[in-house]
C-alpha cells in the first residue's frame, strides 16, 4: 500500500476525533502516504498530522475531486455523504 486519501470535511470535532485513525493506518502500512480532504478551515489542525492536507472550499468541490482522481489505492470515506462517496470512487478503487 502506497497511498490513502481520507475524507473528513466538516465538523471541527468530528475532524479532531477522525485523526485517531492515523496511527493504525501507519502501524498498518508503515511507509504509507496519507493525505486528508478537509474543509478549507481546517487544513491549519491537520498539517503536520498527514502527508498532505487537501483543503476545498464549498465553491470549489469540483477542484478537489480533480486533485484526487486515481491518485490512491485506498480512500476512507469518513464524512460518508453522498459527495464524499463520489470522490472516494474517484480517488480510489478499494473504498
Amino acid at each position: 500500500m502506497k497511498s490513502i486519501l481520507v475524507i473528513r470535511y466538516s465538523a471541527l470535532g468530528d475532524v479532531v476525533l477522525a485523526t485517531s485513525i492515523i496511527r493504525g493506518l501507519r502501524a498498518q502500512y508503515p511507509g504509507v502516504r496519507i493525505e486528508w480532504l478537509t474543509n478549507d478551515g481546517f487544513v491549519g489542525l491537520l498539517e503536520g498530522v498527514v502527508d498532505r492536507v487537501i483543503g476545498f472550499s464549498r465553491t470549489a468541490r469540483s477542484l478537489a475531486v480533480a486533485d484526487v482522481r486515481g491518485r490512491f489505492e485506498l480512500c476512507i470515506d469518513l464524512q460518508n455523504k453522498v459527495w464524499s462517496r463520489r470522490v472516494a470512487h474517484a480517488a480510489a478503487p478499494e473504498r
